[in-house]
């Protein structure tokens, strides 16, 4: 027990309470390890001792690598994970690679709130601390994916739902990553039903996106529903409406995905450049028009907004999830009385740093469905054959081939896809930090040799550019993500970077540590 009584990091403790639902351990599936192997990650675990292979993009230039990292370490109300299976989105992570190739101009107007920080930035401290802070950020890789499965394989205080070998999705961008090992909150890992593998189980995080937008549309049973975007999550919409008693009609441009759905019977289908597309779903609606329409296209325009409020019937709703403009046109809007929603992320929960950081739940009387319990519900619908994922995977790469992976949604190959899904090594090699190998550095008497514990805006902006200009050596460098650690490393010539601040203390070679943590975390340093 700690000296304030809690129960600390554990990663071989079978002191909880039963489950009330059946629920897969490593051992159970196809996929898992034997039990000696479990005891030899848990037991590992407990330092943490990792190095693991991460996706990186440069948001520079919007290049996509694998990269040697130090892992994460286990905080409390968090889960370590060692992935199996991760998703990669083509709309979300798409976008995030076309942002990158674009020029600083391009990436200012499509983010303008970023570029506002800067100006403001600039106004309050000038133009040359505003230019080197926007130049830090761009060095910075950035870890992509945020849908993933894996084993359980270190359990934090206060989480009591889940055990050492159990199976589990997980959510959340930059913690659910495409990355040998992840450290998600435990209010974003759900288990993996039986029967359930973890290729499937990789989607929760796209399925509870899809779900949510249920919740919101607040449908009938036997409503007439049109899916405007039949791409990853528009197919999964119209699976779960179909499970849900609801009449579906997909609209696209792609006609593979329309054949998909058609032949799976999942939606009736019509062309969007289609000329009679209208008088389709009329006919479909029996003359009604849609009572909902739900838009999961992502595009630069109005032009799913107006084609929702054609489709609909007269106090219909429209549902928008994908990333796409919303200039409504205000006659059809407001003569039919459509009530327009929006649809965010994977239910209430999202971005609520106490939900999701802290694990401080919502009661369930009052919000019946958070993100969690979305994630849950929709594993639910894959175990019981509701949701089919299979015929949604169109590729399977290792995680060393992720470049070749997000060629296929950059453009760089004209290859039509859908679901892409990484597969991960089954034994992540054993390491405790990461050496950065920037050059070769003989030990100068003559200069104080230092390390660092934190690696934040601080040190990022201010401290570390400062350390640079004075005569010392650096040593090792930890942060608690590890990723940022390395990146700072291999820019200043650090000799190597962790996410166990132990390596960085125990360093004999170190003079002088500086930490540069958050404050509440100094007295436990």
């Amino acid at each position: 027990m700690a000296r304030d009584g809690r129960r600390r990091p554990c990663f071989a403790d079978s002191r909880y309470p039963p489950r009330t639902c059946a629920v897969q351990r490593a051992g159970t599936s196809n996929q898992g390890v034997s039990r000696s192997r479990q005891a030899s990650i848990g037991a590992t675990g407990v330092q943490g001792c990792y190095s693991m292979k991460q996706v990186l993009e440069s948001l520079r230039d919007g290049r996509i690598w694998v990269e040697d990292v130090p892992p994460p370490q286990l905080r409390d109300q968090f889960v370590l994970v060692r992935n199996r299976h991760s998703l990669i989105s083509s709309g979300t992570e798409g976008g995030t690679v076309k942002l990158g190739r674009m020029g600083l101009l391009a990436k200012a107007k499509a983010r303008p709130e970023q570029a506002l920080k800067v100006l403001q930035l600039a106004r309050t401290q000038g133009p040359l601390t505003a230019y080197a802070v926007a130049q830090h950020a761009l060095d910075m890789p950035l870890a992509l994916g945020y849908s993933c499965a894996g084993e359980v394989i270190g359990v934090g205080s206060g989480v009591d739902h889940l055990r050492i070998g159990d199976l589990v999705a997980c959510a959340g961008q930059g913690q659910a990553s495409h990355a040998e090992i992840v450290c998600v909150p435990k209010r974003l890992c759900v288990p993996v039903p039986l029967g359930v593998g973890t290729d499937r189980a990789a989607f929760t995080t796209v399925g509870a996106i899809a779900l949510q937008s249920l919740r919101v549309a607040d449908l009938r049973l036997g409503d007439n529903v049109v899916v405007l975007g039949l791409g990853l999550v528009g197919l999964l919409v119209a699976q779960l409406l179909r499970a849900s008693g609801c009449r579906v009609f997909g609209i696209d441009i792609d006609q593979r995905r329309l054949a998909l759905a058609q032949e799976q019977g999942w939606a009736q289908t019509c062309p969007a450049d289609a000329a009679n597309v209208m008088e389709r779903v009329l006919s479909w609606s029996e003359g009604a028009g849609a009572d909902v329409v739900i838009i999961t296209a992502g595009t630069e325009d109005a032009t799913p907004v107006k084609f929702a409020g054609e489709f609909c019937r007269r106090k219909g709703r429209v549902v928008v999830v994908g990333r796409t403009e919303m200039h409504l046109p205000r006659e059809q809007y407001l003569f039919k009385e459509l009530e327009l929603r929006t649809s965010m992320a994977y239910g209430p929960g999202t971005g609520d740093l106490d939900y999701e950081q802290e694990g401080h739940d919502y009661p369930l009387p009052y919000v019946r469905w958070t993100e969690q319990r979305n994630m849950g519900a929709f594993l639910d619908q894959v175990a019981r054959g509701a949701v089919e994922l299979e015929p949604m995977i169109s590729h399977r790469y290792s995680l060393e081939q992720a470049a070749d992976a997000f060629a296929l949604i950059s453009g760089e190959r004209n290859e039509p896809s859908l679901g892409i899904v990484l597969e991960y090594p089954n034994i992540p090699a054993v390491s405790s930090r990461v050496e950065l190998q920037i050059r070769s550095v003989q030990p100068q008497l003559a200069k104080l040799r230092v390390a660092v514990i934190g690696a934040g805006s601080h040190a990022t902006n201010e401290f570390l550019p400062a350390l640079a200009q004075c005569e010392v050596e650096f040593c090792g460098i930890a942060s608690a993500s590890g990723l940022r650690a390395a990146a700072l490393g291999k820019k200043y010539g650090f000799s190597f970077a962790s996410a166990d601040v132990e390596e960085v203390l125990a360093d004999a070679s170190t003079d002088a540590v500086f930490i540069l943590t958050r404050h509440d975390s100094h007295a436990d340093l």
